[in-house]
């Protein structure tokens, strides 16, 4: 477990989680936490719909699995607002996981951002969500401090991204000035491996535009079964959240496509079994995540607003979970390859993305 955060970082915690409760106006109630003793109003149960109630029960249930000290307050899920309850877990969660510490701060700053209202507060703001990126690795969200006017700092980002790009294979922080796009980058892949796609079936979880319409444009002539998935959107063919994804989708494929999801998801070895179990024998995974140089996994379990609300940033254990699946995975490398003009050309950017493939038999 992590080390116990400092006092005055407790009572920040808790005095943010009473803002969060208090909005709600209803009756209090006492909990101790520690040294601390806060009140917090009872909830009305509200409608939620029956999809959207199921994936907010199912935070509740992985965190307090994973937080044990949640279950102190009593709180029921059938007499409490889930979603509102997952916000309290959420704020709660600094006192017991450090890096989520971090991520708190973080979300306290995207709110003051918001409320700015002169740009030079809004630098300063911007400043210190960059510091504390790199305070946990996270060098590719802490750019701004390439130019700024403590050189300890800049240096320290600079020495950052070198490790970050040695990792990566390309140098995709300092060396990209163009616009892109991951849809894009991806469409260059499959428009230059459509062999990859001929006959197959394939499943598109969270479907990037540019690559949905290309697959789509090529389905007839290259034989192509595509079939699209996403939890939230309404114009796919499975609306599904992807830890059941297995047991709510009838068919198998030869390849699924995934790609800047897994960071959104609380429990990603649950998704990646799925994925695992839609697969055919012999069929593999195209997938990708945001990732640091560093050797682990950083989980921070509740969404980091400054980073699109993911819920982690993944170091190189990432495979691992691959690897317990009994999935085989190697890097392409092709995307990390391309020419200066090939990539500009395209709206596309040195990617790297992985392949998990599942043995034939």
């Amino acid at each position: 477990m992590s080390p116990a955060l400092p006092r005055a970082s407790k009572k920040a915690v808790v005095g943010f989680v009473m803002r969060v409760l208090n909005k709600s106006g209803m009756t209090n109630r006492t909990y101790e936490i520690g040294n601390y003793v806060i009140k917090a109003p009872v909830f009305e149960r509200k409608g939620l719909s029956g999809a959207k109630r199921g994936l907010y029960m199912g935070i509740l249930l992985f965190l307090e699995k994973k937080y044990p000290q949640l279950r102190e307050f009593e709180f029921s899920s059938d007499q409490t607002d889930s979603k509102t309850l997952v916000k309290l877990y959420h704020s709660l969660l600094p006192l017991w996981n450090e890096a989520a510490a971090e991520v708190h701060l973080r979300n306290t700053f995207m709110i003051s951002l918001g409320a700015a209202s002169s740009d030079s507060l809004k630098k300063e703001i911007a400043v210190e969500i960059a510091k504390s990126n790199l305070k946990q690795g996270i060098a590719d969200r802490a750019r701004i401090l390439l130019r700024h006017e403590d050189t300890r700092l800049a240096e320290a980002e600079a020495k950052q991204i070198e490790k970050l790009e040695s990792a990566y294979g390309a140098k995709y922080l300092s060396w990209v000035d163009w616009e892109y796009g991951r849809g894009e980058t991806l469409r260059l892949y499959y428009s230059s491996h459509k062999d990859h796609l001929k006959g197959k079936r394939i499943l598109h979880f969270a479907p990037e535009l540019e690559l949905h319409d290309f697959i789509r444009s090529e389905s007839a002539r290259l034989g192509i079964h595509y079939r699209t998935a996403d939890a939230f959107r309404e114009n796919v063919d499975y609306r599904v959240d992807i830890c059941i994804a297995a047991d709510s989708i009838p068919e198998t494929f030869d390849i699924i496509i995934i790609h800047r999801v897994l960071e959104h998801i609380l429990d990603d070895k649950t998704a990646i079994s799925n994925l695992n179990r839609l697969l055919r024998p012999g069929g593999h995974i195209h997938h990708s995540v945001p990732m640091s140089c560093s050797e682990k996994t950083l989980n921070w379990d509740l969404p980091d607003d400054s980073h699109d609300g993911h819920v982690r940033q993944y170091g190189s254990d990432y495979i691992q979970m691959f690897d317990s699946e009994g999935l085989e995975t190697t890097v392409v490398e092709w995307l990390l390859t391309r020419s200066r003009e090939e990539y500009i050309e395209n709206r596309a950017y040195p990617m790297r993305t992985f392949i998990s493939r599942r043995p034939s038999s």
